[in-house]
C-alpha cells in the first residue's frame, strides 16, 4: 500500500504518503463506526426475534424444524462430499 518506489522528484517518503495515511486512518475510522452501527442494529434485530420465538410453543415447533433441516442439509453436504 505504502508507494516506496515514488520517483525521487516527488520529495521526501514522508510528504509522498502523508496523503495516504490520512485517508488510510479515515477509511478505518469510517469504517469501525459503520460495523459498530451495523452490529448495533443485528443485535437488536436478534432480540427481538428472540423474544418473538419464545412467545408460543407453535413458534418453538417452527424453530426446531428449521435448525432440524439446516443439520439435514448439513449432514447430507458431508456425506455426498468428494475428498
Amino acid at each position: 500500500m505504502l508507494n516506496q518506489f515514488g520517483p525521487p522528484v516527488a520529495g521526501t517518503v514522508e510528504i509522498r504518503e502523508r496523503p495516504t495515511s490520512q485517508s488510510l486512518a479515515n477509511d478505518v475510522w469510517r469504517t469501525r463506526i459503520s460495523n459498530g452501527s451495523d452490529f448495533a442494529l443485528i443485535s437488536l434485530m436478534a432480540g427481538s426475534l428472540a423474544r418473538w420465538l419464545r412467545r408460543s410453543d407453535r413458534n418453538q415447533l417452527w424453530l426446531n424444524r428449521a435448525a432440524g433441516l439446516v443439520f439435514v442439509g448439513l449432514a447430507v453436504q458431508l456425506a455426498t462430499a468428494h475428498r
